[in-house]
């Protein structure tokens, strides 16, 4: 994988590829896989030397060990409490949907305004069922937007009142076995550009 610093134009590029993780004792591999997806998340930020700093941006080239779901589990766990994130993705899956809403519940997360694609209830393995339990989740919960549109948009940004980050790119939040690329900023510009046409796609029902 490689980033790129904006400021400096520096690159660093790794071989890395996170080893089976000593704290997962679970013989599930998915919940291993997802272990691992955050890890590598952790370890891109790790190279980038912590969060962009305001006005920095980053762009990141993996190699198909982390997806966008990690990235989020690790500004989440930087900040504590995010107060806002705004998500559109292309598909997602069940260990993400019930992430998120966990953190609804438990008050990691404040708000969510979500955009999913209409091509995630059409597609296989376990998507279309997926689906359904986003859209349930979504529709009882008082802390989302929702809205499935015709999209293929891949981006999210958060923020905690202090930073403001977005991260967009090729990877879904799922297992994104492959090169994906994506850039990742502190810029409340980008960040209220990706979240006003999110809330004008909710909103416009």
């Amino acid at each position: 994988m490689g980033i790129v610093n904006n400021q400096t134009n520096s690159e660093i590029f790794t071989t890395y590829k996170p080893s089976r993780s000593k704290t997962a004792y679970s013989e599930n591999k998915a919940m291993v896989k997802k272990l691992l997806r955050k890890e590598a998340a952790q370890q891109i930020i790790d190279q980038m030397q912590g969060m962009p700093k305001a006005g920095q941006f980053f762009e990141v080239l993996t190699n198909g060990q982390s997806n966008a779901g990690g990235f989020y589990e690790v500004i989440r766990d930087s900040w504590n409490v995010v107060h806002e994130l705004n998500l559109a993705t292309w598909i997602i899956n069940k260990d993400y949907i019930d992430m998120l809403f966990d953190d609804l519940e438990s008050g990691k997360l404040l708000q969510l305004n979500f955009v999913i694609s209409n091509r995630m209830s059409q597609l296989g393995k376990g998507h279309g069922p997926n689906f359904n339990i986003l859209k349930t989740k979504a529709m009882e919960s008082p802390k989302c937007g929702f809205r499935v549109a015709n999209s293929h948009a891949k981006v999210f940004s958060c923020n905690n009142k202090i930073d403001f980050i977005t991260v967009a790119g090729s990877g879904n939040w799922s297992e994104n076995p492959r090169i994906e690329n994506y850039s990742i900023s502190n810029d409340k510009t980008r960040h209220d550009f990706h979240r006003d046409w999110i809330l004008e796609l909710i909103n416009s029902k």
